[in-house]
């Protein structure tokens, strides 16, 4: 019986007849007449998803600009001769111009290629090609490196209680995580309860994951009395999101970059910031392979997918910085390297106070890198580089109290009135920005007051041989502390300080330390004390609720005070000598306004060349709060 062949020739396959030939080799039917044998391959189809089909449609779109943008440039070099040269040395945006640095890989997901990439030279002398080196498989098969499926999920709360847990951590840090919205959340909570769970899917880990994450913060956040050894509120959730984590050589997504934010502060909270900054870097650089930090012309992705790609950049943006800084690291990401517009809001009456707070948020967050980069950052300082930096800095935190909507203003304007979280959140953050920028002059002249009075040299006047604008300068940040422990006070009565909440011990931490140093080594007054008070008394609340953390650096905060005796003011008088408030003890947070910077304030080396000079000199104070406390502590 003749065997028929799987692949027939061309002549058996015109004919209908069964073909007994084997490629190259011709077969029995065209052998026996004397014919030519041929072979041509069948057409194969590739099936691929709607989406991915338009995403395509719409690349191939925003590549013929990209062809008349290189079309464009040949003719420029045709013609231009032995001017071209002298016309690129002038400008060298003709690099820039039409190249389209996000591509797609076989998954439909969006990637950027740097202009430093082979790829993306390819790209730009052939807009039509494939980018190979993205479109093409991996060289392993993935099933090889995924993490094994035999776990266990944990038993979930009703969805009801999960809502609950949702809105609770949003309530604390929805202003950080603005990128997960609640209907979100929430359909992916109906997916996780409802679901036969395929553990072998990365989505599907992913979702479980940070549905996982979410509720471990929820708990974090709602339950301010713990006695677990184990860890915190929400611990278990958290073990449990870890086990299904995906492995960081899968492919960055969207989603994927939420996550490891997600799990990022959560490891903060466990006091793991070494951790936390291995977390946040990774979901940057994620977010940077897929360039989210540049911007993308409107044709080339769907608006709702721009949309949440620059609504999770921000979020990432944010956490980055806010993690990086407040624990002594570099940040990942310098804003000159960001292509994509920073958020903004206009006057119109329509826009809403969450819109408003998140561009306010990340205001701060960018100068808060400023910070940590012009006036942290391991270099060699020179003075006037370091007033310069500080100079700009309180003046950009200045306009950013006097430009802030009345909307948010107003709601910290009746003391009796339960604040919004979200905005107290932000003036928090305004407040520990300033705390940062005038550290070093502060730590200088404090340090350099207790000195001469170990060496037994006694002045009475701390305010002697200083400028006017260095005096309110010092003024400023106490009176920027007196306001952060005040307005904790109000969050504190209305019950919204979570007891393991990072930043809340965080901000306590810092402002208590710096009105304990003031107090001693300027001039002691009833305001000060008052708000030194408030600070240790939030922060044994969170430690006699078994914040064990907080509890230590209570301790170390009593130890400083009791080593430290306040100075008594040099005048005798009921004047404060520090703070630009008026000394009252019935001291409110709506009183912030009082940040904002005279017309008349504007100093420069020349008030004080030799303090700026020895501050440069000797500016080796370091972003941790810890590293000061025990300077002090030591001595």
């Amino acid at each position: 019986m003749t065997q028929r062949s799987s692949v027939a020739c061309s002549r058996c396959r015109r004919r209908k007849t069964k073909c007994t030939g084997n490629p190259p080799q011709s077969c029995n039917a065209c052998i026996a007449v004397h014919r030519e044998c041929t072979y041509l391959e069948a057409p194969k189809k590739v099936l691929v998803s709607e989406s991915y089909l338009l995403r395509l449609r719409a690349q191939a779109r925003s590549n013929e600009h990209s062809e008349a943008s290189r079309n464009n440039l040949s003719n420029h070099v045709a013609t231009a001769g032995s001017d071209m040269q002298e016309n690129l040395q002038g400008n060298d945006e003709w690099w820039y111009d039409g190249s389209k640095n996000i591509l797609m890989n076989a998954e439909g997901e969006q990637h950027s290629i740097g202009a430093s990439s082979s790829t993306h030279l390819v790209m730009r002398m052939n807009p039509s090609t494939l980018p190979i080196a993205y479109a093409a498989p991996p060289l392993y098969d993935v099933s090889c490196l995924s993490r094994s499926s035999d776990h266990s999920i944990p038993d979930l709360p009703p969805i009801e209680l999960c809502k609950q847990l949702f809105q609770a951590q949003h309530v604390f840090i929805g202003s950080i995580f603005s990128s997960l919205h609640p209907d979100d959340f929430y359909q992916r909570l109906d997916y996780v309860h409802s679901k036969e769970l395929d553990l072998t899917r990365v989505e599907t880990r992913l979702t479980i994951c940070q549905v996982l994450v979410v509720l471990s913060l929820g708990q974090l956040y709602s339950i301010n009395q713990w006695t677990n050894n184990q860890g915190p509120p929400g611990f278990s959730y958290f073990q449990s999101a870890l086990d299904v984590l995906p492995a960081i050589h899968e492919r960055p997504s969207l989603q994927f970059i939420e996550v490891l934010a997600y799990v990022a502060y959560y490891m903060q909270n466990l006091n793991r910031p070494d951790a936390a900054f291995i977390y946040i870097g990774v979901a940057l650089r994620m977010a940077l392979s897929l360039g989210l930090h540049q911007e993308v012309a409107e044709s080339g992705i769907d608006s709702s997918l721009q949309k949440r790609r620059t609504e999770v950049w921000w979020s990432l943006y944010s956490l980055d910085r806010i993690l990086s800084i407040k624990s002594g690291h570099a940040i990942t990401i310098r804003d000159e390297d960001i292509t994509l517009p920073f958020p903004t809001f206009t006057d119109s009456p329509c826009i809403s106070s969450r819109d408003i707070i998140l561009v306010k948020y990340t205001e701060l967050a960018r100068l808060l890198g400023k910070i940590g980069e012009e006036i942290y950052k391991r270099r060699s300082h020179s003075a006037p580089k370091l007033i310069s930096s500080i100079r700009d800095i309180i003046n950009s935190l200045s306009d950013w109290l006097q430009f802030m909507p009345e909307i948010v203003r107003s709601d910290l304007s009746q003391p009796d009135k339960k604040p919004d979280r979200a905005i107290v959140n932000i003036y928090l953050l305004l407040y520990s920005c300033i705390a940062l920028t005038t550290r070093p002059l502060l730590y200088y002249i404090i340090r350099k007051f207790l000195d001469s009075e170990v060496a037994g040299v006694s002045i009475r006047d701390w305010k002697v041989g200083l400028s006017e604008n260095v005096v309110f300068l010092v003024q400023y940040a106490v009176e920027a502390a007196i306001q952060a422990t005040a307005l904790m006070g109000r969050a504190q009565k209305f019950d919204m300080i979570a007891t393991y909440g990072y930043l809340e011990g965080e901000y306590a931490f810092s402002a208590t330390l710096l009105l304990i140093m003031a107090n001693a080594a300027l001039s002691s007054s009833g305001q000060t004390e008052t708000s030194i008070g408030e600070g240790l008394g939030i922060l044994k609340g969170m430690a006699d609720r078994g914040n064990h953390l907080i509890r230590a650096r209570h301790q170390q905060l009593l130890s400083l005070q009791a080593s430290l005796q306040p100075r008594d003011n040099a005048n005798g008088s009921n004047d404060t000598g520090i703070g630009c408030g008026d000394g009252s003890s019935t001291y409110m947070p709506n009183d912030a306004p009082s940040l904002i910077l005279p017309q008349s304030f504007h100093f420069s080396i020349d008030d004080d060349p030799q303090l700026w000079v020895d501050i440069a000199n000797h500016c080796d104070v370091d972003l941790s709060l810890d590293s000061i406390g025990g300077s002090f502590g030591r001595q």
